[in-house]
């Protein structure tokens, strides 16, 4: 995974009258084998167990991870490459991007909600969160994946709809013990940010970020002060 562009989108310069603080990052995973073998392998790596001050809760968390692991492991070896794009795709966009947010912004790293025990049937809340410690805010991140697309309103319109739901309320709870408490305490206080992260074809990044600015779902986050954008390039 390489971070081939980052810097802060000036609204002003597409004549948008907001104080929102918008980062855009661009992403190449590079061979998708190493790709989802790096992602598998971070995944195994589970000393965020020791953040639990409870034995109960570690065994609980390691067999929740661990489950989690494994149904991955079958899913993303078991066919052929174009096949667990499809299947994995939005799995693939979501680990990549919290890692980029994480190494480019220095962001806390955070397991991956579903690490945690979450379902991914129906719409159960966001994909990921990052901790930007600095000023205690939480990242709530939310994955598109599409073949052949640039899902960047999907994206933003299930995290206008999470948050409208409190999703992010909801998982204060997962959160605890993993987050710093004033950044947990700011997330139930609606103190937070929030990340999109989808995947891109090889259009321009100057289009693609011109057609952001236009999307209608994009205008209505930006009441949220911050918001960063991943856009990863995908086949």
């Amino acid at each position: 995974m390489r971070v081939i562009e980052s810097f802060q989108i000036n609204l002003y310069d597409y004549k948008i009258n907001s104080n929102s603080i918008v980062h855009f990052l661009r992403v190449e995973p590079g061979s998708l084998s190493i790709s989802l073998k790096n992602i598998l392998e971070k995944l195994s790596e589970l000393s965020w167990l020791n953040k639990f001050s409870k034995d109960t809760l570690k065994i609980s968390y390691r067999q929740k991870a661990e489950s989690t692991i494994n149904h991955l492991e079958k899913s993303l070896y078991d066919d052929t490459e174009s096949v667990i794009i499809e299947k994995a795709g939005e799995y693939i966009v979501s680990a990549i991007s919290k890692d980029a947010i994480v190494e480019e912004l220095n962001h806390f790293d955070l397991p991956l909600m579903e690490l945690l025990g979450r379902k991914k049937s129906g719409n159960p809340g966001f994909d990921y969160y990052t901790e930007e410690r600095d000023n205690n805010i939480l990242f709530c991140g939310e994955a598109k994946y599409k073949k052949g697309s640039n899902p960047y309103s999907s994206s933003f319109f299930q995290i206008k709809e999470f948050i409208e739901e409190k999703k992010h309320v909801a998982d204060a709870s997962l959160l605890d013990e993993l987050a710093d408490d004033t950044s947990l305490d700011n997330l139930l206080k609606n103190i937070f940010g929030i990340s999109s992260a989808f995947s891109s074809t090889s259009i321009e990044t100057n289009k693609l970020i011109e057609n952001i600015v236009k999307n209608e779902n994009f205008i209505n986050l930006l009441e949220y002060k911050n918001i960063v954008l991943i856009a990863v390039n995908m086949p």
